[in-house]
């Protein structure tokens, strides 16, 4: 592992190699632009020839940000993309109130940094993202970006209750009647009266669960790092229900790769699974065999990037 180095923008060096950190930062370029009526970060690793090259934009899940996935962004680089990384609002190196944000607000920065990156990219583009990201980046290509296709680790619908309670530490409330009902009002009443209002992104979900056992030097870092926010508005907790995409599963004409972690002990893979049995139109599931929610062993990312590349290349 590098060093430990005392800026709070400068911590994500401390997840890698100092080679590592060289070659990113010999690469990338930093950009903003407004969304939401904040500034969003981006970061990007451009091919010699820009704009004759296909694009990734990767989105980040929650309690990460983009450069704490700075070895996937290199991994894919190296396979003849340009790849843009943005910080959503209120998350890592982005503007915002620290944890404030909302599911249509994070959609919402992924589809303006879509539009931003087609513009300086005209070629192909293709949008992905982890946990969920990957929901998110469903939601944004639903929403008319012109994207070719979609790869994405794990699949959510906020426009299903159930799914709002089996992402939480409350999935045992689905055995319930009635339970996603009853959540979705509290929590919308709680959004509305108290929005601003933050908790303890613990209170919320089982974030104790994302690493593998056997990563704990890893999970120890991350628990440090303070471009991590650890905690949340009620407003968002709020906005992961009722909010369905654009497209719903059953009508999507967007060609999607859905990719699910078995060993997953944070998000139920039968919810990603349930998903993906409802997208319509082209589509590949790939399981995950023996990962947990989030590994940082070079395997891991070497099938995500290997499934993400064979499928995004159908599409160029």
């Amino acid at each position: 592992m590098a060093k430990m180095y005392k800026k709070d923008f400068n911590y994500w060096r401390n997840y890698y190699s100092d080679d590592i950190v060289h070659r990113a930062e010999a690469l990338r370029r930093e950009h903003t632009i407004e969304s939401t009526g904040v500034q969003i970060h981006i970061d990007v690793y451009e091919q010699p020839d820009p704009q004759s090259s296909p694009t990734v934009i990767f989105n980040h899940g929650s309690l990460v940000y983009s450069r704490m996935f700075t070895h996937l962004a290199l991994d894919i680089h190296a396979l003849n993309y340009n790849v843009v990384m943005a910080d959503q609002r209120g998350q890592g190196l982005s503007g915002g109130k620290r944890g404030d944000y909302t599911v249509p607000e994070c959609v919402q920065n992924i589809v303006d940094v879509c539009y931003w990156a087609k513009d300086r990219y005209p070629s192909s583009l293709f949008i992905s993202g982890g946990s969920i990201g990957g929901a998110y980046s469903y939601y944004a290509a639903a929403s008319g970006i012109p994207v070719n296709a979609i790869a994405s680790v794990n699949l959510f619908n906020f426009g299903i209750h159930r799914d709002a309670i089996e992402l939480s530490r409350y999935a045992w409330q689905t055995k319930i009647p009635g339970a996603g009902t009853w959540n979705a009002l509290m929590f919308k009443v709680l959004g509305r009266l108290f929005g601003n209002v933050k908790i303890p992104i613990l209170l919320v979900g089982k974030f104790e669960k994302v690493m593998a056992k056997g990563q704990k030097a890893y999970d120890l870092m991350w628990s440090r790092d303070p471009n991590v926010e650890r905690s949340v508005s009620l407003r968002y907790t709020a906005s992961n229900f009722d909010n369905p995409p654009a497209i719903p599963f059953e009508q999507n004409r967007i060609p999607i790769l859905v990719m699910n972690q078995s060993n997953d002990r944070m998000i139920p893979p039968e919810m990603t699974k349930r998903n993906y049995d409802a997208l319509s139109g082209d589509k590949k599931y790939v399981v995950l065999e023996g990962f947990e929610h989030w590994s940082n062993k070079p395997e891991f990312w070497e099938t995500v990037v290997t499934e993400t590349h064979n499928w995004f290349q159908k599409y160029i």
